[in-house]
């Protein structure tokens, strides 16, 4: 259980340092934090104001080979961090209540929210040049409001990071499906067809995004499904 516990935490650490502001806020800070250490040892061991010591710092002058060498170095624990990220995803290791909870989130997903042969099937075929029935796409409104709540979460961090590209997908999906249909009859529903004539560019530009959305859906959903069930036999 702790090498679980120590596995999320290092999980939103990372998804801190991949915020754009967190991490400009993190990075800020630690470098802040390295300067105020390194020059209270400076003034330490060389008996001076640590005032002194901080403004000299600063004013340091860097030769242009000295510039390349941190360039290099910031460069090679980059990539360090990226191998310890993949590292994190092979570590994982279950015990059998966290195997039982991703299980279960798993057969939610594929039996109740989005089963192959609902609204994933509909993807898979249908051309948004046409109407659709109005409720198609519920699930995937359903869906979107479930990965809002705090258990829609799997514990592996590889299998997490799966999830959230098909959530992403869906919840711009849904953006794209609520701003650019619109009733078209009785329980029917399409981009408008008189965008073909009036918004020419517009219609094929919104038939487009949709269909290449739901082709994005669909091989987001297969590549949880497959990971799934390679990591949890089920």
């Amino acid at each position: 259980m702790k090498s679980n516990q120590k596995t999320n935490v290092a999980s939103k650490i990372k998804n801190l340092w991949k915020d754009p502001v967190m991490s400009k806020v993190i990075s800020v800070g630690i470098i802040g934090l390295l300067s105020i250490i390194y020059n209270l040892i400076i003034s330490l061991l060389n008996n001076v104001d640590f005032r002194i010591a901080f403004i000299n710092f600063w004013n340091f002058k860097l030769k242009l080979w000295q510039v390349l060498v941190v360039v290099i170095l910031l460069f090679l624990i980059k990539i360090f961090i990226n191998k310890v990220s993949r590292q994190e995803y092979r570590q994982y290791i279950y015990d059998d209540d966290s195997l039982k909870l991703d299980i279960n989130l798993f057969n939610k997903i594929r039996n109740e929210l989005l089963p192959q042969d609902g609204t994933i099937s509909f993807l898979r075929h249908h051309n948004f040049g046409a109407s659709f029935i109005e409720r198609t796409f519920d699930p995937l409104f359903n869906f979107a409001y479930e990965s809002s709540k705090s258990d829609f979460e799997f514990l592996n961090p590889e299998i997490e990071k799966f999830k959230l590209e098909l959530v992403d997908s869906i919840k711009k999906f849904n953006d794209l499906l609520t701003t650019n249909t619109f009733s078209n009859g009785p329980n029917s529903q399409s981009v408008p067809k008189e965008w073909i004539y009036e918004q020419t560019e517009r219609h094929t530009k919104v038939v487009k995004e949709l269909n290449d959305y739901a082709d994005k859906i669909c091989a987001d959903y297969d590549n949880l499904i497959k990971l799934c069930r390679k990591i949890l036999k089920n």
